[in-house]
């Protein structure tokens, strides 16, 4: 699904375990996210590709407060349907408890392709 990337206030240095931790965390929402996502019908007989950077934030609890296109396809078909693909979830995997911050944003590529 690619590369993940996660916002997280005011941390410094982590053992190796924990960045670990970290990496497993976002391994699971990539997980959740891919399993989710689905092809658009429209996109797909109009043979449309391309990959949208959805925004998304969660609490403490893994609850989806907001999501949001960061980085265009150039398709709104595709961008609406990663957006909905984020929200319908409604709560990914819990935050690691080390991990300071009431909320947590992170930004995944979702590719949508024919192969």
């Amino acid at each position: 699904a690619g590369q993940i990337s996660v916002t997280i206030p005011g941390q410094f240095s982590m053992t190796f375990n924990k960045t670990e931790e970290i990496r497993e965390w976002q391994k699971k929402i990539v997980l959740l996210i891919s399993g989710a996502k689905t092809y658009p019908a429209k996109a797909r007989s109009e043979k449309i590709e391309g990959e949208v950077q959805v925004r998304f934030t969660l609490d403490r609890f893994g609850a989806i407060l907001s999501a949001e296109v960061a980085q265009s396809s150039g398709s709104d078909v595709l961008d609406r349907a990663a957006v909905q693909t984020v929200e319908q979830l409604e709560k990914m995997s819990t935050p690691p408890n080390y991990l300071n911050g009431e909320q947590f944003t992170l930004i995944i590529p979702l590719r949508y392709s024919f192969r």
